[in-house]
């Protein structure tokens, strides 16, 4: 299967994308224009559809949204299995994720 497209989590923390998440699709930008390729946030948590308007906004081309009440904030087991899922689903080529301690929990389990 081929990869495409770089995919960008977008942390929230009580309904809002973290501001790291945003500096995350800056660098996205800088790859896609090299690769031309599709920047798609994924936001997985309460308030998503919200959040990934934000995410399009700030540069992002679409996004994946997962809600439900299992994805609150701080529950990195379900975020990660849903990221893992839609990850093996749709083959991003990369997927960039900030460096918070939530990034650094889920990234490697991705």
């Amino acid at each position: 299967m081929d990869c495409k497209n770089i995919w960008v989590y977008i942390e929230t923390a009580e309904g809002e994308a973290k501001k790291i998440s945003f500096e995350a699709i800056t660098a996205a930008k800088e790859i896609a224009s090299k690769t031309n390729e599709k920047i798609v946030a994924v936001v997985i948590g309460n308030g998503g559809e919200t959040v990934a308007k934000q995410a399009i906004s700030f540069g992002a081309d679409e996004a994946i949204v997962v809600e439900g009440e299992k994805y609150t904030d701080g529950n990195v087991d379900a975020i990660t299995e849903a990221f893992t899922t839609l990850a093996k689903k749709y083959n991003p080529s990369s997927i960039i994720i900030g460096g918070t301690q939530d990034g650094r929990d889920i990234a490697p389990r991705v």
